[in-house]
């Protein structure tokens, strides 16, 4: 096993975070060994501070047809894997047990909310401007090359 990753404890990453921060990489001699190898390791795998894809590639690794090797494009929308990764369902009362607990001690929430604050880091107009082309469309190419 290994990681390949230059973020660590400490680091700040922005909303605009490349979304390979970190890449875990699990060799073996036969797939039906490397399959067990990597499900260990993204249970043990942990990443503070922003949203991983740990749960879904968990979820694939559970999908008969990728661990038998037998792999199509559009495999994800057609197996529906998305549609198992809900997290479980919570309670009501539990909840309101919760906020309840909450209220009765803020400081708990504003320690909480002093540890999360997210900086933006500065950009150049550039950057922004291919930025701002690359939103609201679902097309891999920029609205600016596609004329």
């Amino acid at each position: 096993m290994r990681v390949d990753s230059s973020v660590i404890a400490g680091s700040v990453v922005s909303e605009h975070y490349d979304p390979l921060i970190a890449k875990l990489i699990v060799h073996s001699k036969s797939r039906a060994t490397t399959i067990p190898s990597m499900e260990r390791a993204l249970r043990e795998y942990r990443v503070d501070g922003v949203p991983t894809t740990i749960p879904f590639h968990r979820a694939m690794l559970r999908v008969p047809e990728f661990v038998k090797g037998d792999l199509w494009t559009t495999m994800i929308s057609d197996l529906r894997v998305p549609e198992g990764l809900t997290g479980p369902n919570v309670p009501e009362d539990h909840l309101a047990a919760l906020a309840l607990a909450l209220a009765a001690r803020p400081h708990i929430i504003e320690r909480f909310a002093e540890r999360q604050r997210l900086h933006r880091p500065r950009v150049s107009p550039w950057t922004a401007r291919g930025r701002d082309d690359l939103k609201g469309g679902t097309d891999a190419v920029s609205a600016r090359r596609q004329r």
